[in-house]
C-alpha cells in the first residue's frame, strides 16, 4: 500500500493544531519556510507506531486527538481514521474507523465496536479494551487482511531525524546493524553509491563476530581504516540513511521512509548528488520517500512536481502541492525562474 494523503488535529491544554490534507506520491519533498510545521507532521505521522503496537493511548494525556491516513492499495483506497478524547483521570473516548473504497471493514465507538469477517463474510461485534486500537488488538491475517496490511504498513515505516542523526551510542549501533545486516550485493551497492556523492570509499569492512557488530571504512585516500564512530557527521548521517534504503530494496513489501530535514550540514555538490540519487533508487523500487527540507541546493534539484509546500495560518498548516494546484505550479515553469524562487516567492498565492 502507498500512503496517499494524510490529516491530523488536536484540542488540548497545549493548544490546537491541525494538518489539513497532505497529499503524498512515491516520492516527497515537503518545504517551508521555519516553524511552519515541516517536522511536526512527520512526527505526528510516526506516533501510529507506537498506537498499532499497543501503546496506552490514554497515558498523560488530556485533549482531543484525530488522525486520519488514506492509502492506493491497487485499485482500491483504504481509509483509516481514529480519534480519542483523554483527561488526566485516564478516562477515554476512542472512535476508529477502516473502510475500503465506501465499504466499512471497522466501526468502533468507545466500547461497541464491529468488524468485518472475511471469512464469515459477516460483521463480528467485540468489545475492544479502552485504551487500545480495533485493528491492533484483534487480529488474523486470513479473516481480517485489511487490518494487517495497515499494520504492515506500520513496522515499515521509518522515521529518520538527519540533521538530529549523531554519532549517539543508539545511532551508532542502528546505522551498524543496518550495514551489518546487508548481503554482499547490498553492500557493493552501499559503497559505489557513497562514491557517487564522492566520498570515495574502497571498502566497508564488518566483523559479525563481536557482540556489538565492529564496522570499519576504508578511504582510498588514507593508509588506515576508519571506525564508524570517527566519521564526520554528514558522512554518518548518509551512510545510514543509504544503508536502510539499501536494506528496504531487499524487503518484498513496501516501506516509508520519513526524513526529516533531508541533506542538512552537507555541501552543494553531495547535497544535489544525494538527491538525484534517492530519486534514481526509489523510482522503480518498493519505497516511498517522505522528506523536508528548505536546502535551496536540494529544491531546484528535485522537480516540483514532488513537493508539497506548506504553509501555516496560526494552528492550521496546508499544501500546496501538484494534486491541487496543477495549473499553478504550470505556470510557474513556464517562467523559466529557479525552483527554489518558487519557495521563496509568494507566486502561488498570487497566482490564481
Amino acid at each position: 500500500m502507498l500512503l496517499s494523503k494524510f490529516s491530523y488535529k488536536s484540542i488540548s491544554e497545549f493548544g490546537s493544531w491541525e494538518i489539513d490534507n497532505l497529499y503524498l506520491d512515491k516520492f516527497n519533498l515537503i518545504v517551508a519556510k521555519n516553524a511552519t510545521g515541516k517536522s511536526m507532521t512527520l512526527l505526528k505521522m510516526s506516533i501510529i507506531n507506537n498506537l498499532i503496537k499497543g501503546v496506552n493511548i490514554a497515558n498523560d494525556t488530556n485533549g482531543f486527538y484525530q488522525w486520519e491516513f488514506e492509502f492506493i492499495d491497487n485499485s482500491s483506497i483504504v481509509s483509516y481514521k481514529f480519534s480519542f478524547e483523554t483527561n488526566l483521570k485516564g478516562n477515554i473516548k476512542l472512535e476508529e474507523t477502516l473502510k475500503v473504497n465506501s465499504f466499512t471493514i471497522i466501526d468502533r465507538v468507545n466500547e461497541q465496536a464491529r468488524i468485518y469477517s472475511e471469512l464469515t463474510k459477516k460483521y463480528i461485534n467485540i468489545t475492544p479494551p479502552d485504551a487500545s486500537l480495533v485493528i491492533s488488538s484483534r487480529r488474523d491475517k486470513y479473516e481480517f487482511p485489511v487490518s494487517e496490511k495497515i499494520i504492515e504498513w506500520c513496522n515499515g515505516f521509518e522515521y529518520i531525524a538527519f540533521s538530529h542523526q549523531e554519532n549517539s551510542n543508539k545511532e551508532i549501533e542502528n546505522v551498524k546493524a543496518n550495514i551489518a545486516n546487508l548481503n554482499s550485493k547490498g553492500l557493493t551497492f552501499l559503497i559505489a553509491d557513497m562514491n557517487k556523492l564522492g566520498y570515495n570509499l574502497e571498502y566497508i569492512s564488518v566483523d559479525k563476530t563481536k557482540r556489538f557488530h565492529q564496522v570499519s571504512i576504508k578511504e582510498k585516500s588514507l593508509n588506515h581504516e576508519l571506525d564508524i564512530t570517527e566519521l564526520s557527521s554528514g558522512m554518518f548521517r548518509t551512510i545510514g540513511l543509504l544503508a536502510y534504503i539499501e536494506l528496504s530494496l531487499e524487503k518484498a513489501s513496501l516501506t516509508t521512509i520519513a526524513v526529516d530535514d533531508i541533506g542538512e550540514g552537507l555541501d552543494y555538490e553531495r547535497s544535489t548528488r544525494l538527491s538525484k540519487l534517492l530519486l534514481e533508487k526509489i523510482e522503480n523500487s518498493n519505497i516511498q520517500l517522505i522528506a523536508t527540507s528548505n536546502d535551496s541546493f536540494l529544491m531546484d534539484v528535485i522537480p516540483i512536481k514532488y513537493w508539497n509546500i506548506l504553509q501555516r495560518s496560526e494552528n492550521k498548516v496546508s499544501s500546496l502541492n501538484y494534486q491541487n494546484s496543477k495549473e499553478r505550479f504550470d505556470k510557474f515553469l513556464m517562467t523559466g525562474l529557479s525552483n527554489f524562487d518558487l519557495f521563496s516567492s509568494d507566486y502561488l498565492l498570487q497566482t490564481k
